[in-house]
């Protein structure tokens, strides 16, 4: 779904048709599970990846309704993405360790947190979220 002809269609705002956005692909999302169905005989695992504005997905109507509509169907596990280069700073990472918790609990699910860019050769970097980390703690 392209949020920009979804912009020129409806006449809104770039938030106003990322929701919109997403709430034509709840309606179509029976489809989707479909297609999960018939690729589970060939397929172990599937990778879906949400909106880039994870608030838009996690707290509206339809996020909920394609969470649910998943979970119901498959083993599902929620993957949260940190950007460890930003984690560095102590307030940063908190904020980013409360907002994954208030995705846990938003959706009960199983939770795993992947910090990104790991590996592009900045030493320390890892070393010092996991020194904020132990701090936090």
């Amino acid at each position: 779904m392209n949020y920009k002809e979804v912009m020129k269609q409806y006449g809104l705002g770039p938030n106003g048709a990322i929701v919109t956005s997403l709430n034509l692909f709840a309606t179509k999302f029976d489809k989707v599970i479909s297609l999960l169905e018939k690729a589970s005989s060939t397929h172990e695992i599937a990778v879906i990846d949400t909106p880039g504005q994870i608030e838009v997905f996690t707290w509206s109507a339809s996020g909920n309704i394609v969470t649910e509509a998943l979970s119901s169907t498959f083993p599902t596990v929620v993957v949260y993405v940190m950007d460890t280069v930003r984690s560095v700073n102590p307030v940063t990472f908190m904020s980013n360790m409360l907002y994954a918790c208030s995705i846990l609990y938003k959706t009960k699910l199983p939770f795993i947190v992947a910090m990104n860019k790991v590996r592009l050769g900045l030493y320390g970097i890892y070393d010092r979220v996991l020194l904020v980390l132990v701090n936090c703690l």
